[in-house]
């Protein structure tokens, strides 16, 4: 009987160990899961040197500024755009003013996320 309680006892511990490893699995996959969607996210066309742009600068950006500065074409440069936004990256401000105004900035995430910018690039020179 001493036999079945010890092997009851190893059994319910290889279970919880079981249950455990398999909770870390899921955390873990869920991690790699979200890294690939930022790695998605920011490998589209042009989403990295806006996401830069935005992230070292503490002051507003207008559109035709940011177009100008980055020499994409106005659907990119508004569809990206609107995709920072959507990700809360960047806030867009209009003014009800003649001409219109229009003002994109960093929000906070970004500018948390600028120390990563600047040593993935300092990290490419290295390599280059």
């Amino acid at each position: 009987m001493e036999e079945t309680e010890q092997q009851s006892n190893q059994k319910g511990s290889t279970t919880a160990t079981e249950s455990s490893d398999k909770m870390r699995h899921q955390k873990h996959m869920h991690s790699i899961k979200e890294g690939q969607q930022m790695f998605d996210f920011f490998g589209k066309s042009h989403m990295m040197m806006l996401g830069g742009m935005f992230a070292k600068s503490q002051s507003p950006w207008r559109f035709n500024e940011i177009r100008d500065e980055t020499e994409l074409s106005q659907t990119t440069l508004s569809t990206r755009l609107t995709e920072l936004v959507e990700e809360n990256l960047i806030v867009r401000r209009s003014y009800d003013e003649i001409p219109p105004r229009v003002e994109y900035e960093a929000t906070q995430k970004l500018r948390n996320f600028g120390p990563i910018f600047k040593d993935l690039l300092a990290w490419w020179q290295e390599i280059d």
